[in-house]
């Protein structure tokens, strides 16, 4: 199922791997992504060099649809998400919640992995959220395990995507290009007991770097005026009609 996906990702976005060399191919570690689509578990499966449990919003992995007041399963989608065995979360009831938590410590005794968005939600507004305490959970249940790391994680480039929340909806737009670029940028692997507030720090400081990297893709200022120009020769320019 990880080799169709990474076909399939890979054939309609062009992700761009930067630090991959942070993540540790044995032992444990959890993985902190921010968190801006439906997609971002997906590109971020399509990259890894090993299997990570993903913890998944309870209501994306059991959905239900309301019919004649009546809440109905949706089919299918449960079983797909058991596939790739993910780890299902809900905030309520708190029982339900911690067990989650325990599970996802769990894999990591073992010497899994676990990827985690700590924002608990997906973004609406294309600024990152802030982080939940559930990794700290996470991390505190695992105490015990040696060499226990988290890796900050960034994707960029997915405020825009038809799977984000950009121009005010999900999936109704069109796509601006394809393949559609996704970067995925891993940073350096910090301690366990690293606080969630330290880790979207982390995170913070990922996204300027490559927000950096992606401004040296872009031509200058300049040559777009010029390029602008061109395509309208015969428009006034702004500082034509200012005078």
């Amino acid at each position: 199922m990880r080799f169709i996906n990474a076909i399939l990702t890979k054939t309609i976005y062009r992700v761009e791997v930067t630090g991959l060399g942070n993540i540790p191919l044995t032992g444990p570690a959890i993985i902190a992504a921010n968190h801006l689509s439906y997609g971002d578990p997906a590109w971020l499966d399509s990259v890894l060099p090993r299997k990570a449990r993903m913890v998944m919003y309870r209501g994306i992995y059991d959905p239900h649809v309301s019919i004649l007041g009546r809440l109905i399963p949706i089919p299918f989608v449960r079983g797909f998400f058991d596939l790739f065995q993910v780890i299902p979360i809900a905030a309520n009831p708190p029982k339900a919640m911690r067990k989650s938590l325990e599970q996802a410590a769990a894999v990591l005794k073992e010497g899994g992995l676990v990827a985690i968005f700590p924002e608990g939600r997906i973004s609406r507004i294309g600024g990152m959220l802030g982080f939940n305490r559930g990794i700290e959970v996470i991390a505190r249940e695992a105490q015990e395990v040696k060499d226990l790391v988290i890796v900050p994680v960034y994707l960029g480039g997915v405020w825009g995507s038809i799977l984000s929340r950009s121009k005010g909806r999900f999936f109704l737009k069109w796509p601006e290009k394809i393949p559609y670029p996704i970067r995925v940028n891993f940073g350096k692997p910090l301690p366990a007991d690293t606080p969630a507030w330290r880790i979207r720090q982390e995170v913070e400081e990922l996204a300027a770097e490559d927000f950096r990297t992606y401004l040296k893709t872009k031509p200058s200022l300049a040559l777009q005026f010029l390029r602008s120009a061109k395509r309208h020769w015969f428009k006034l320019s702004s500082a034509d009609a200012l005078e």
